[in-house]
Parts: structure tokens; sequence; C-alpha cells
């Protein structure tokens, strides 16, 4: 297994050795458990741009029975006084292996601190498989991240998941967190509010088996560096990459999962539009190339924008900036089973008007389910 730590991940290797309270589970040692929804990104696009209040993309509450999967696919969006459409795109892929088991766990994070800091939450996850793995891995399956003060703009974002590391007694550990760097000068902004309060969920997928020729994984870093001006809009682009493992015909299918994503900017931007997702399009096992196409994006304006929610939008903002957009990818091979990837679009149609970021209007649910 070839790994690539870097950023919120190196922190969370050296964490994981200490000791937190941390989400418990131990229902995943049922043997059904053999299939999963794996979450590979989204796009969000408002129709202007805001400060976070509410956004997240990613699959909770799944399950397996030995014949089909079932989860719930899940897009969030808020944005605060002024109502707003978002469309989105969430992709994931179905995968299954008689060989493998899959637990999935959301693990809640908050961040308090003053604006302009870097702030960072982490929390220990261990899973009691009740069996003695041989080979593990921990993917990040979504994220749900919600204002609870006043929103504010973002410079920084990492939402990552550390290594797994097996005990004695079959119990995976891993470490998952988020590091934060946000504010608010522009004049919507509460002057007295120089806080940052905000609420974080990450979706923690452990993929496991005791057979060590079951599994094999490599991982690698993608980032794109974006400028902008207020002048000329920018657009996103779609990149055909390449991830490789292991060849020889050993591992005849082939997933793609994301370890963690990366948002840096020159200084607090309201947001139009981010992109980070990545599709599967042709796996070669006899070289154990598998060739995928992906987008990392973020948009702070676009034309036009103030002219479609008013009076609201009129108050929207263009401002240059620069920034990059990254995530850490992880090739998951296996040597029997099946992967299909998926996506799902949407709407949201947020109300505004100060409405909280947990109101039900935020949410975009859909039950889905496969069989395998």
């Amino acid at each position: 297994m070839k790994t690539i730590i870097t950023g919120l991940a190196l922190i969370l290797c050296a964490r994981l050795a200490s000791t937190s309270a941390a989400p418990q589970f131990d229902d995943a040692s049922d043997p059904a458990n053999d299939a999963a929804f794996l979450w590979n990104g989204f796009n969000h696009t408002w129709d202007y741009n805001h400060r976070a209040a509410r956004l997240g993309d990613g699959i909770v509450h799944q399950s397996a029975d030995g014949t089909s999967c079932q989860a719930t696919l899940r897009h969030t969006a808020a944005s605060g006084l002024g109502p707003d459409s978002a469309a989105f795109t969430s992709n994931f892929t179905q995968i299954s292996a008689s060989h493998l088991r899959f637990a999935s766990v959301e693990v809640p994070l908050r961040l308090t601190g003053a604006e302009g800091a870097t702030l960072f939450a982490w929390s220990r996850v261990d899973l009691p498989t009740g069996a003695h793995p041989e080979s593990s891995l921990a993917v990040l399956n979504g994220f749900d991240m919600l204002a609870l003060g006043s929103a504010d703009k973002l410079k920084s974002l990492d939402l990552a998941v550390g290594p797994t590391r097996i005990a004695s007694d079959g119990t995976l550990s891993c470490a998952a967190g988020v590091r934060l760097n946000a504010g608010c000068d522009s004049l919507e902004c509460p002057p007295l509010d120089q806080t940052v309060d905000m609420d974080v969920f990450l979706e923690v997928l452990f993929i496991y088996t005791d057979d060590s020729t079951a599994l094999a994984t490599s991982t690698k870093r993608v980032s794109t560096a974006l400028t902008w001006d207020k002048r000329t809009e920018i657009f996103p682009t779609t990149v055909a990459d390449s991830i490789t493992g292991q060849g020889q015909g050993s591992f005849p299918a082939a997933a793609l999962a994301l370890r963690s994503l990366h948002l840096s900017f020159d200084s607090w931007h309201h947001m139009l539009e981010w992109q980070t997702w990545v599709t599967p399009t042709a796996y070669d096992a006899n070289s154990g190339q598998l060739q995928f196409s992906r987008t990392l994006f973020f948009k702070q304006w676009a034309q036009g924008m103030r002219w479609t929610h008013l009076p609201e939008s009129l108050l929207a903002q263009r401002k240059s900036g620069s920034g990059t957009v990254g995530a850490n990818l992880v090739l998951i091979q296996l040597a029997e089973g099946a992967a299909e990837a998926q996506t799902r679009a949407g709407t949201i149609d947020w109300p505004g008007y100060n409405l909280p970021p947990d109101d039900p209007a935020a949410v975009s649910a859909e039950q889905a389910s496969f069989t395998y």
C-alpha cells in the first residue's frame, strides 16, 4: 500500500497516537455489510455569492443485507439572510465485494475561535470489528458544515480522514478532522461579532478485510490553482487523469474515493460555486491503472448574479483573488466484486430571511439502493 500524507492528514497521524473522546459504534461485524456507497465529491452553485451559512454533501445512514445496499444521499445549503437557489450534483460509486466489510459513522466536530485564526478540531474514531482484519482503510464519505451564529467567509478549509490502525483485538482506529480559517469584513457582517462558531459533521467509511489479498490501495494528491479578477468570469475545466495501483490482473475491479478536501485563498471570499469531484471512466486490471475525470474549482462571482433574486442579490460583491482547490484520492482495487459510478442532480430553494441553517429547507435528501 502506497501512502501520501500531506497537510491536515499529517496532523491526524500524530493525533491518532493520543487519546481523545470519539464516536463509537459496534454494529459493523455483520457479515452482510459487504456493499456500500462511496462518495466521489460534488458540485454546488448558487445564483449569487454568499458567506458559508451551511454547505454539505455526502452519504449517510447506509447499510447492506447481503443482496441490497441502502443509503441516504444528502446535499445541504443555506445562505442566511438572502433567498437563493442552489444547483448541485453529487458523485458516488456503488461498490460490493464479498470479502470486504463496510462500516460508516458520522463524526461531529465543533470549531470556535477568533475570526482570522486557523481553527482545528479532530476526533479519534474506533470501530470494534469483532474480527481480525488484515487490511483496512478509512475514507471521507461526505461532510456538513453549519454556522452557529453569524456566517463567515472562507479563507481556508481542510476536511480529512487519516490512516487506519489495527489493534490486536481487531479494533480499527482513524482520526478525522477539520481545519478552518474564516471571517467576515464586508457590509453585511455584524460589526460586533468577531468570532467563528461552526459545527462540522464528517462522514467516515471504514473498509476492511481479513484476507490480505482481497484489497489493494494507492493514493494520489490532485490540485488546481486559480486566479480571478473582477472583470473576466472564470469557468471550470474538467481534466482527464489517472492513478495506478497493482497490475497483472490480480484486481479485476476498482473504485475511487476521497481521503481529504482542501481549499485555500488569498483572503476571505464569498462563495458562488465549489466543485470537487472525480468520476472513474476506465480501468485496466493488467496495468492496474484507473482513468478518471476530475474538476477542482471555486468561483467567487458570475455575470448577472446581482439581478437573480432582487432586491437582496443587489448587494452581491465581486472581489478579485487567487487560491487552490485540492483533494487526496485513494484507488481501491478489488480481487473480486463490482464498482459502478453514478451521479445525482438536484436543487435547493433557500427561503432566506434569517432562517437558521438547520432548517429542513436547507436539506435535499434522497433514499437510494442497489442490488448486487
